[in-house]
């Protein structure tokens, strides 16, 4: 890994954490929608839900890579929620820092 005096670099980009072989980009928003219904008692209905969800992410991981997710929301969340989750990066107005 490298590491700067202000932000941390990965070195690979290409290996996302997962569950059971299954990123977590691609279960956790099928599994949350899945627990939001749930906990309201429509368990079917968040079961419908949640795979498309999945099926819906695993082509956009597919197609647009493994970090689409994260990628969509350090780009497009505002600055000072962004600073809060992506604390070792640099905003996402400086993503031209690096060329």
């Amino acid at each position: 890994m490298t590491t700067s005096a202000a932000y941390f670099i990965p070195r690979l980009l290409d290996m996302p954490p997962s569950i059971a072989g299954v990123p977590y980009t691609e279960i956790a928003p099928a599994f949350l929608v899945f627990l939001a219904f749930l906990l309201v008692g429509h368990e079917m209905i968040g079961f419908m839900c949640a795979v498309p969800l999945w099926m819906g992410m695993k082509y956009i991981n597919t197609k647009y890579g493994q970090y689409a997710l994260i990628e969509a929301f350090y780009t497009f969340l505002p600055r000072a929620l962004s600073n809060k989750i992506f604390t070792y990066s640099p905003p996402s107005s400086y993503r031209y820092w690096r060329r």
